[in-house]
């Protein structure tokens, strides 16, 4: 189905990044980049050709149009830009995507956010760099964290996907409804000329989600989905909820959403389409 293709379109997108940004991190400019361990030596001798490399990879694949190479404390050693864009600091270490590359263990991660630098919906990969300099140590010595190469892709082709001429239209949100405005306009936007709206209403509250970030679950409230809609003209029902949700049963969370004119979906409910 149509939103099955979407999936396998951005999932061989991430598997794409993840392969390009494992032999960008190999590169020999790359290691011996990082292993020159003086400043003034690694920007004078050798960033010159690093910044040459990297424009030569977001030539091949402009959708790539930041690459960063960060230090082990998050500092932004260097950064590829091949059209003018803002940079909010170069201090990443307390950014989410550094903490999640740094904390998680593994070789790669990627995550889906919007660029805190212009706004924009992008797909991140980054990958942390371990060498060691054999040069000065021998064949003795051991890896240590060098660094983290960042790849920051835009997300044009959910935009394609979404252009697809058959009446059908494809909305991209974050977990939260917000559109992206990458597709459609948005929750608002989409339910514009519908009659009946089936939304997903898996948790309630975020009592239901003790010591979890909100921004990581890719569901929106119900009772933020229930503020968004109660005043369109559309009946809403909501579904596909969490055993731990307490829309389940009769109560004042229920009551507050039915008395907006939101309805809980149960089983074998049946809308008539005709």
């Amino acid at each position: 189905d149509v939103l099955n293709q979407v999936r396998l379109r951005a999932m061989a997108h991430r598997e794409s990044m993840l392969a390009d940004v494992r032999l960008f991190a190999d590169s020999p400019l790359v290691r011996n980049y990082l292993l020159v361990e003086d400043e003034r030596d690694r920007y004078t001798l050798h960033m010159e050709g690093l910044l040459a490399l990297f424009a030569s990879y977001q030539r091949a694949r402009p959708d790539y149009y930041e690459i960063q190479l960060l230090l082990p404390d998050g500092y932004e050693d260097v950064r590829s830009t091949p059209r003018p864009m803002p940079n909010l600091t170069d201090e990443e270490g307390a950014g989410e995507l550094f903490r999640l590359v740094a904390g998680s263990g593994e070789e790669s991660v990627s995550l889906l956010r919007r660029n805190p630098d212009n706004g924009e919906p992008v797909l991140y990969v980054a990958r942390r760099i371990a060498l060691a300099d054999t040069t000065r140590f021998g064949a003795s010595a051991e890896a240590v964290l060098r660094g983290y190469l960042v790849v920051t892709s835009a997300l044009d082709f959910l935009a394609t996907e979404s252009q697809r001429g058959d009446g059908l239209e494809i909305v991209y949100t974050d977990a939260r409804g917000v559109s992206w405005g990458l597709g459609g306009e948005g929750v608002e936007g989409a339910l514009a000329g519908v009659e009946y709206a089936l939304l997903d209403g898996s948790f309630y509250s975020a009592d239901e989600l003790p010591g979890r970030d909100l921004a990581d679950i890719p569901h929106p409230l119900a009772a933020d989905t229930a503020a968004r809609v109660a005043d369109l003209p559309v009946r809403t029902w909501l579904v596909h909820l969490n055993h731990s949700n307490p829309l389940h049963d009769q109560g004042p969370e229920r009551g507050a959403l039915e008395s907006r004119g939101i309805g809980i979906g149960w089983q074998s409910q049946r809308w008539s389409l005709e």
